[in-house]
């Protein structure tokens, strides 16, 4: 057999024999648990494409987290959405920034 110094080594030549990329996966870690270690304590880098998305969900959550108030507000005070978003921002300007 082969020696393999990498797992993405490993898991290519179990696809070229024909397996699935799952199955490939799978019988690489099976067979070389120590390469699939060295793999997961590599450290990360963050790609672009993680960057937008992890800014794209931290938007989403900061207006989730706007819109729960605004509803807070509009409930408790009985009053319309806008008005309620009007009063908010007067009294919170920092959470519309």
């Amino acid at each position: 057999m082969q020696k393999f110094t990498s797992f993405e080594d490993l898991q290519q030549h179990y696809a070229k024999s024909g397996m699935s990329g799952t199955l490939a996966l799978k019988a690489a870690r099976s067979s070389r648990p120590d390469l699939f270690a060295k793999l997961q304590q590599a450290p990360h880098t963050t790609t672009d494409e993680e960057q937008i998305l992890k800014t794209v969900l931290d938007g989403r959550a900061r207006q989730n987290q706007l819109q729960a108030a605004i509803d807070e507000v509009a409930q408790s005070r009985g009053i319309r959405k806008s008005e309620a978003a009007r009063q908010l921002r007067r009294q919170r300007p920092a959470l519309f920034d």
